[in-house]
């Protein structure tokens, strides 16, 4: 089975006012964290590619990984959103049995969950897997390919949701309550450098 960790960091952070993925978390930029974190992945039976989707910014953000053992691919659309990232990743993916999709602004993800997701995946590979907040659900997800044209239809600024809300029952959910815990305003950063994922 071959799955390819798709990390979208495309976006121009509007409401943080700089690329949040270049943002520096004890010592690590955000982007870089959440790479090494995919390519310390191993599932058995799975063989993985990690890419990263970049645009705004994407000569910073490609600096910050390009000696990391990563595709690095620009998205050219990226200012209509996530949509575009996600088909510019389904596009990448060529004949791939499935997307993990991560974010860069989730930093309590580990390698653990993701392997966690994988796994559980890999026993019912027709069904998408996602974190389940507690209160929501989201990424880091695994997306079946099976849905290659759900997401090459994505418009605007949506991601996979806009598609999966509208079979809940094929959903399995993998426990993640720190999910909820995003970065999307310069205080998020401050409350997350003085106290870690107590966000």
């Amino acid at each position: 089975m071959r799955v390819v960790i798709v990390l979208l960091a495309a976006g121009r952070s509007a409401r943080m006012g700089f690329p949040k993925q270049l943002w520096k978390w004890e010592g690590c930029t955000l982007i870089r964290r959440m790479a090494e974190t995919a390519l310390a992945v191993r599932s058995s039976g799975i063989s993985a590619e990690t890419v990263v989707i970049t645009g705004a910014g994407t000569e910073e953000t490609g600096a910050e990984v390009r000696d990391l053992a990563v595709r690095i691919q620009y998205n050219p659309d990226w200012e209509e959103g996530m949509a575009s990232s996600l088909r510019t990743a389904t596009e990448v993916a060529g004949d791939a049995d499935a997307l993990l999709v991560l974010l860069t602004d989730q930093p309590a993800v580990s390698t653990g969950l993701l392997e966690t997701l994988l796994d559980t995946w890999k026993q019912q590979p027709a069904q998408p897997v996602v974190s389940d907040y507690g209160d929501a659900w989201g990424p880091p997800l695994v997306l079946p390919l099976s849905f290659r044209d759900d997401l090459l239809a994505l418009r605007g600024d949506t991601g996979a949701k806009a598609f999966l809300k509208e079979h809940p029952e094929q959903l399995i959910r993998i426990p993640f309550p720190q999910g909820k815990l995003d970065l999307d305003t310069p205080e998020d950063l401050i409350r997350l450098g003085k106290r870690g994922f107590g966000l």
